[in-house]
């Protein structure tokens, strides 16, 4: 006489427990490095639009770069941004630099890491440039990256 009950042999759950396994091996590292890529071109956008938020400053206001993009980009007359925007990688604000008698700025993301990973390069004056050491960061500004 056959046996009435039916279910899955053993056998057969463990193959499947290992085939999930397997799966999620694959699956979730790829899933936390489309986080890390979806930070990275949020940043990207970002920093474009502060470059441009400042660039419209400039214009705007006698041609003077803001003294800190927080309070003058969203305070100032006429407003050039709604509000102050937040780095995805960091959590924090953006990072803004003026030099050379405030004719030079840049302003940049840290990325992934937090840390920094550029330097000005170059003399006061035309050949200022922002130099990437090769880290992640994400950097605009009024001179040259290189």
């Amino acid at each position: 006489m056959r046996d009435s009950r039916s279910g899955f042999t053993m056998t057969e759950m463990l193959i499947v427990v290992f085939i999930i396994g397997i799966l999620a091996a694959i699956g979730i590292p790829n899933m936390l490095r489309s986080g890390r890529r979806a930070k990275v071109a949020g940043a990207t956008g970002d920093v474009a639009l502060l470059k441009t938020a400042i660039d419209s400053y400039w214009i705007h206001h006698n041609y003077t770069y803001p003294s800190n993009i927080a309070g003058d980009l969203t305070g100032a007359t006429p407003r050039i941004l709604d509000r102050t925007l937040v780095d995805p990688c960091t959590g924090r604000a953006y990072n803004y630099a003026l030099t050379d008698s405030n004719r030079v700025y840049a302003v940049w993301s840290n990325g992934p890491d937090g840390s920094q990973g550029w330097a000005w390069s170059g003399s006061a004056g035309a050949s200022r440039t922002i130099r990437l050491n090769g880290r992640d960061d994400i950097v605009a500004g009024n001179v040259p990256v290189q």
